[in-house]
């Protein structure tokens, strides 16, 4: 291996390292350290924004895909310096290599554009039904008409769902939990709010 190839892959080796250390911090943020990072107090009486939600779901989202882009990089780096020898000319034109690179960078960073923004909604997602499965907790006992106002609130703001006209407010927390993933346990007494609409 020549200098000039020695360096160059060691040079990308360092890059690969330097951007899994700057990024490793938001990788490693669940949906569910996202929602706690983001509560507005620290009792988390309340639930997070779904702006706060989205904007750490944004920001992990954009990392993951910058990592993809360095991987990338580091593997095309490291195959051209291993098995592509210096005397095979891929065109004659520097100008047409350059617009090749340029079109094949065009067009995969409208795919990873999109799959970003599913990555987002996707942890924003999952972050707003963890939210709703913590709310869906106060549903024990006795449940509190006041709870099932805050359950709409909440399922409004994070999961964009609402509650129809045709759905009373206890078909509304059994449809909601069953989405979330929580089981309502079954001696809850929902007497104080069975059949309001």
């Amino acid at each position: 291996m020549e200098w000039h190839r020695f360096l160059s892959l060691l040079a990308a080796l360092f890059g690969l390292i330097g951007a899994i250390f700057l990024s490793k911090g938001v990788l490693a943020l669940t949906p569910k350290a996202i929602l706690y990072l983001t509560s507005p107090n620290y009792l988390t009486l309340d639930y997070a924004s779904e702006q706060n939600i989205r904007s750490l779901a944004t920001q992990k989202a954009d990392t993951l895909c910058g990592v993809i882009y360095v991987l990338l990089a580091f593997l095309i780096q490291a195959f051209s310096l291993i098995f592509v020898s210096n005397d095979r000319p891929f065109v004659k034109s520097r100008w047409m290599g350059f617009w090749i690179a340029v079109t094949i960078i065009a067009i995969f960073t409208v795919v990873l554009s999109i799959i970003n923004i599913r990555i987002r909604d996707y942890i924003t997602l999952v972050a707003g039904k963890t939210e709703v499965k913590n709310y869906c907790k106060h549903f024990v006992g006795v449940v509190d008409p006041a709870y099932t106002k805050g359950l709409e609130g909440v399922s409004k703001d994070l999961l964009h769902l609402k509650r129809v006209d045709s759905e009373t407010q206890v078909d509304f927390i059994k449809r909601i939990s069953k989405y979330v993933g929580y089981s309502i346990p079954k001696d809850t007494d929902f007497s104080k709010i069975e059949g309001d609409k």
